[in-house]
């Protein structure tokens, strides 16, 4: 019953020669999902661009052939959360490429939820395939095909043909470039940023958020801010950004203006006993002459390492033993000479190792080292 028939071959082969040929133009995307949706006999194809920073759907990207764009925003909005094939379809693991309803439940109970009830019977919709994409490892987004209710439900015969195609259809969908290359450097810049074990938050110049990792907003709620818009991602909504790290971008924007130095590193001590270490990152992203900064913020939580300023300054800036012996003992105060002869070294020695230390640290002197280890009140050079 479910063999592919000669048929059902000389559709596949037509469908191979289609997706061999790139799409160039919003036309083409059209006409590639509309032959896409026709071969499986469907009544609605809607394919779902993943938003890596909420594991929801971007619905600026995501699109709908048939229906009217109010299917997708009820869809994002609301009725996700009922959805059963949810989870599975926007997963970013590629476990299963592609499957049915009944693969995930049986059709006597999905009839009776509110999801069917109240959003797909009412669009004469009940049966869906679900087709995934991955490009090497990044998930590139879910076709879900839709059938009426007059309609048979999706074979396994479906599926085996949908497995068939995916090499195919994402080799159309990278080399047509469906999403601008503008959208495709910033979905790998997304998925780099979730990657990173620091949270981190991009500042443009007038410190309004352009884009933050799901780290630094898990951070940014333990210290006092105001929550803010990020710019250009109306679905994204808001985070909090620290009173700290825009008074420090501030000040570095003055300093940097003025001549003076500016220390870029911080550390946040806060009362439920949580630090955090904050390091900025100025670069010009106008390319005037009148230089004024984006910011990368950095943010470790120091909870992670112990309280030993040593051990903390030498894993976030990779500093050698050597190296985060020499700071510790210049953060107290002690000059070359004293530092030297604790170490047995020579002064000169003592001042390459601390130019080192500026260099991994970003640190420009002697007060912002203090500075920056002072939050351990315990702290005594080891004599």
């Amino acid at each position: 019953m479910d063999k592919f028939k000669s048929k059902d071959i000389d559709e596949i082969i037509n469908l191979m020669q289609l997706y061999s040929t790139p799409v160039k133009t919003n036309d083409d995307t059209i006409r590639f999902f509309q032959e896409t949706r026709k071969s499986f006999g469907s009544d609605e194809l809607v394919f779902l661009y993943p938003n890596s920073r909420t594991s929801g759907i971007d619905l600026k990207r995501s699109f709908s052939l048939q229906q009217k764009n109010s299917f997708l925003s009820r869809y994002a909005d609301y009725f996700w959360r009922y959805d059963p094939l949810y989870n599975a379809e926007l997963s970013s693991e590629q476990n299963t490429l592609a499957f049915r309803t009944q693969d995930v439940m049986p059709y006597r109970h999905f009839v009776k939820l509110k999801y069917y009830y109240d959003f797909l019977q009412p669009q004469n919709l009940v049966s869906e395939l679900v087709i995934r994409l991955f490009f090497k490892s990044f998930f590139l987004g879910a076709i879900s095909l839709l059938r009426s209710k007059n309609k048979p439900v999706f074979s396994k015969k479906d599926i085996r043909k949908a497995e068939l195609l995916i090499p195919y259809i994402v080799n159309t969908i990278d080399v047509g470039d469906i999403f601008s290359k503008g959208f495709d450097k910033q979905r790998l810049f997304e998925q780099w940023l979730e990657s990173q074990a620091e949270g981190i938050i991009l500042l443009d110049t007038d410190f309004r958020v352009l884009y933050h990792n799901s780290k630094a907003d898990s951070f940014c709620v333990f210290m006092p801010g105001q929550k803010n818009p990020v710019m250009g991602d109306d679905d994204f909504g808001m985070i909090t950004v620290p009173d700290v790290i825009i008074q420090d971008c501030k000040c570095q924007t003055r300093s940097y203006q003025d001549n003076s130095p500016g220390s870029n590193n911080r550390i946040v001590n806060l009362k439920n006993q949580k630090r955090f270490h904050l390091q900025y990152f100025m670069f010009n992203s106008s390319n005037t002459e009148n230089f004024k900064p984006s910011f990368i913020v950095v943010i470790n939580d120091l909870s992670r390492y112990g309280t030993d300023a040593e051990e903390v300054i030498s894993s976030l800036a990779k500093l050698s033993n050597r190296e985060a012996m020499v700071a510790r003992y210049a953060s107290m105060g002690w000059t070359n000479k004293e530092i030297a002869k604790s170490v047995h070294s020579s002064p000169f020695t003592i001042q390459n190792q601390l130019k080192k230390v500026f260099e991994k640290t970003g640190l420009k002197n002697r007060t912002q080292l203090a500075n920056l280890m002072k939050y351990s009140d315990n702290m005594q050079p080891k004599q």
